[in-house]
Formats: C-alpha cells, sequence, structure tokens
C-alpha cells in the first residue's frame, strides 16, 4: 500500500493484471487474522452506546473495498473473563455476522458468531489495558 492505494498482481496463463484500490486513512483490513485487525480498530475508535459505526474495510480475498456497520447496543453489559468482571460495550457487526464485547478502553475481549455457534475469547494474559 501506498499513498493510500492497495494495490494487487494476479498472473493468469502469463498474463498479468493489476488492480488498484483506493483507501480512505481509518480503512480497516479483512483477512484471516480479523480479530487482532478489530482489536487494532477498537483501541482508536471511541464508542458511546446507542450509536452507530460505519468503518471502511478492505477485504483482500475479493480486492474490494467497502463499510462495515457497527451497532453498539443501548447499554454495557458486564461479562466474566477469568474471574474478572468487566463492563463492556456489545456491539453488533452487522455484515460478519458477529457481536462484540468492547471494554471502555477499547481492548476486544470476546467475538461471537451466533449463527456458526462459535466464540472466541481472549485469554487473561492477552488483556494488557
Amino acid at each position: 500500500m501506498k499513498d493510500n492505494v492497495a494495490s494487487a498482481w494476479v498472473n493468469i496463463k502469463g498474463a498479468n493484471t493489476e488492480k488498484e484500490i483506493a483507501l480512505t486513512p481509518e480503512t480497516i483490513l479483512l483477512t484471516g487474522k480479523t480479530v487482532a485487525w478489530l482489536d487494532l480498530m477498537y483501541d482508536v475508535w471511541p464508542l458511546k452506546t446507542g450509536e452507530t459505526i460505519t468503518v471502511p474495510v478492505l477485504n483482500p480475498d475479493e480486492l474490494e473495498t467497502s463499510e462495515l456497520e457497527i451497532d453498539i447496543r443501548e447499554s454495557k453489559e458486564a461479562i466474566d473473563m477469568g474471574g474478572k468482571i468487566y463492563s463492556v460495550f456489545v456491539c453488533d457487526a452487522g455484515s460478519l455476522a458477529q457481536v462484540h464485547y468492547v471494554t471502555p478502553e477499547g481492548q476486544l475481549l470476546k467475538v461471537e458468531q451466533p449463527d456458526l455457534n462459535v466464540t472466541i475469547t481472549l485469554i487473561e494474559s492477552g488483556l494488557t489495558k
């Protein structure tokens, strides 16, 4: 990426194809390491109950940009992580079909994907804030 433009090259049967994608400075990368990128995003993105945030994202698998709408629920919840209680924002990430649990300091604690019956929980040693 250079000057807010991501470039991709594909070679199909000896023919090279290049695609350039213009990005805004706030663009978040969605990859196989999405949880780590989401954690970084929440670290810098201010959350307020009842609001919706729109985050520009780059999906490198499809070489396309889009927007991820995240609805922050009206009230915070308390969750238990390794015996410690955290007050968290509960964020519904629509197109990802995920629910994110985020501390007021921006630490992503848990990701749920109900349609796949998957929950990703950060371990206690990973909670650094």
